[in-house]
């Protein structure tokens, strides 16, 4: 995994350990999709990847391009997850997100928790909701219901051919 840290000296040693942590929780559920390693998977499905702060942003984080930026302080398990999830669906040209919207009574049904944009803040909108059930799938967070199992399936029907999508970018 090739993981940047813009100003070295600000990252302490618990912050990139939950990077590199989330890094191999995302790489864990793209595994079986891309038929390599964790670490592996990561780096052809999101290569070079830069984490950096800015205390100016309205936000605890964004994605943009290659780059996470964090609000000084706020260097979450799920909420890098979250923000790989934006970076995925813009890699996987839109298509996870533009998805999503056809499934969301089950989404309602499947998901354990509203995720690190809840429904009703500003800005929510289908993106959003891709990049909340992107983490609730990494971090296997779905319901252990129908639902659920449903929303599992789903994303393994249709995975392979996002990741390859984002592979090839």
């Amino acid at each position: 995994m090739t993981i940047i840290y813009d100003l070295p000296e600000y990252w302490d040693a618990k912050s990139r350990a939950t990077i590199e942590l989330a890094a191999l929780v995302v790489g864990t559920a793209l595994a079986p999709h891309t038929g390599l390693d964790p670490a592996a998977s990561f780096e052809a499905v999101f290569g070079e990847q830069h984490v950096r702060y800015n205390g100016a942003i309205k936000y605890w984080a964004y994605s943009t391009g290659n780059k996470v930026i964090f609000r000084r302080g706020y260097v979450l398990l799920p909420l890098l997850v979250h923000e790989w999830g934006h970076t995925f669906d813009r890699r996987a040209k839109l298509q996870p997100s533009g998805l999503v919207v056809q499934i969301t009574n089950l989404v309602n049904k499947a998901r354990l928790w509203p995720g690190m944009h809840p429904f009703g803040l500003e800005g929510y909108d289908c993106n959003e909701r891709w990049a909340n059930l992107f983490a609730d799938y990494c971090l296997q967070m779905l319901a252990r219901n129908a639902a659920g199992d449903e929303l599992r399936a789903w994303f393994g029907s249709n995975m392979g051919a996002w990741v390859e999508i984002a592979r090839t970018r």
